[in-house]
């Protein structure tokens, strides 16, 4: 090998273990992928240099990669997806394994052969989007809603987004191809750093801090504070709207008013905003001294007077349809919005640290490991059911064979997702389901492919299969520090 094509990285695992590995400039970033996966013993999934992701199909001098430089990977572990009522669990070995409403993504078997070395899968509300290592995009689920992409070009997909009905994946040459309801082919200038979608819009953040709106106007596909979205670090999406956070804490919105478009009423106490969560119809502002500012419509969660008091010291904001969970102090919940998706509830709560949530109901990870959840029992917000039926779990003659309760098998709990009406925990075992049958709450069928989530095809004869401590996973909610 030529020297002077020789490349000195340092390449590390979330968990802040790393290697020195030297590699041709000219080398595919697959190829250095296989030197890691041999280096650490574990299949790997993703490489990152600093926030940008690597495509593993071009060659590190192409990702301009250079001597010196840190690259982060990720460790090949399962993770949840969803669509409205079905979800996708994609495996530690790369394939996916899908349950719920066939009409509504459940059904991947014209695809499963295609569905090995899966990075990620996305869901709109009736179609799934898996990408890739290689950085192909695979598609199923109905094809008004994104289910189809068999006429476009998606290879070197870096990201992908999701709105109610479409999908927009980035693609290493700054371009975004959108699928589905009201799409577009777009070229967009300049590096693209997040999208946001509301109900028939897509919001992108780029680079520059300048942000970029299209789709429906009636859904903020029109903005109309272009002009001050200037130094813009992050951006929300109600169903109608859209939030941007600037760089100095301040918020501009646009889109319908009646789901927050408009902020005028409450524009003077947006500063020291650190970041900005929305429900279907409204939005809450946590700022840097941990109180919240929520605006949009009442009934949404607009209006949290009732709960003003309480709102000190908050550490993070989820919404559940219409409704928002905090939890702030030492784990204790707040709640406010519509009472039938979570806003009444939970009484005497506490030792939370994570929130997740259903179109109708919240569920709360625990610092013990475990899990609660409340809000409409149609949508998973009642834990005390048979495990993987979707039904309450009740006393009686023919019934025994019911031992465990949901709530009875949340122990352990890494990784909580929900969808419209049901909810699905990962889990060192496997994965746990409840809530409405249909959606996904009933797992039996996949009973065996779920207990295999945490197997990997090993990459050296070192390498060793086990689960993880429980850790924070991403997810789109607020959090703070």
């Amino acid at each position: 090998m030529d020297l002077i094509d020789v490349v000195d990285l340092e390449v590390s695992l979330l968990s802040g273990s790393s290697v020195r590995l030297q590699i041709s400039s000219n080398s595919k970033v697959h190829e250095l992928r296989q030197q890691a996966q041999e280096a650490f013993g574990v299949r790997l999934r993703r490489l990152f240099l600093g926030d940008r992701p690597l495509s593993v199909s071009h060659t590190l001098a192409e990702e301009k990669v250079q001597s010196g430089d840190r690259v982060a990977v990720t460790v090949s572990e399962p993770s949840l997806a969803s669509t409205a009522y079905a979800f996708a669990l994609v495996r530690a070995d790369g394939s996916v394994v899908t349950w719920g409403d066939p009409d509504a993504g459940a059904d991947s078997q014209d695809v499963q052969a295609e569905l090995k070395d899966v990075a990620e899968v996305y869901g709109t509300c009736f179609a799934f989007a898996a990408l890739l290592i290689d950085g192909r995009v695979i598609t199923w689920g109905y094809p008004e809603s994104g289910g189809d992409s068999s006429a476009l070009n998606l290879t070197n997909v870096q990201r992908i987004v999701s709105s109610t009905s479409s999908f927009a994946a980035l693609k290493a040459d700054g371009s975004i191809i959108t699928w589905g309801r009201r799409a577009e082919h777009l070229q967009l200038k300049g590096e693209v750093k997040e999208i946001e979608a509301s109900g028939g819009a897509f919001a992108a953040l780029m680079l520059d801090g300048t942000v970029i709106s299209w789709g429906d106007p009636d859904f903020g596909g029109d903005s109309q504070v272009s002009s001050q979205l200037k130094n813009v670090i992050s951006l929300a999406a109600s169903d109608r709207a859209f939030a941007a956070v600037t760089a100095n804490g301040q918020v501009f919105t646009w889109g319908h008013s009646d789901c927050g478009g408009c902020s005028d009423d409450v524009q003077e106490k947006l500063h020291s905003v650190l970041c900005v969560q929305a429900s279907g119809g409204a939005f809450a502002a946590l700022k840097s001294d941990g109180s919240v500012v929520t605006w949009g419509h009442p009934d949404c969660g607009g209006d949290s007077q009732a709960v003003q008091h309480l709102l000190k010291d908050v550490r993070q904001i989820q919404s559940a349809g219409d409704a928002f969970a905090a939890i702030v102090g030492e784990g204790r919940i707040v709640t406010w919005g519509d009472p039938d998706c979570g806003g009444a509830g939970p009484v005497g709560a506490a030792g939370a640290w994570r929130l997740e949530a259903s179109a109708g109901a919240f569920c709360a990870l625990l610092d013990d490991g475990g899990a609660t959840c409340w809000g409409d029992p149609d949508c998973g917000g009642d834990c005390s059911e048979a495990e993987g039926t979707g039904e309450a779990r009740r006393k009686g003659p023919g019934i025994d064979h019911l031992d465990f309760q949901v709530q009875h098998l949340l122990r352990e709990v890494l990784q909580v997702r929900g969808n419209a009406c049901a909810f699905a925990a990962l889990l060192p075992t496997g994965v746990v389901t409840w809530g409405s049958p249909y959606s996904g709450g009933d797992s039996r069928r996949v009973r065996a492919e779920l207990a295999g989530a945490w197997r990997r095809s090993s990459t050296s004869a070192s390498a060793v299969e086990r689960a993880p401590k429980r850790r924070m996973l991403e997810a789109k909610e607020i959090e703070k520090g």
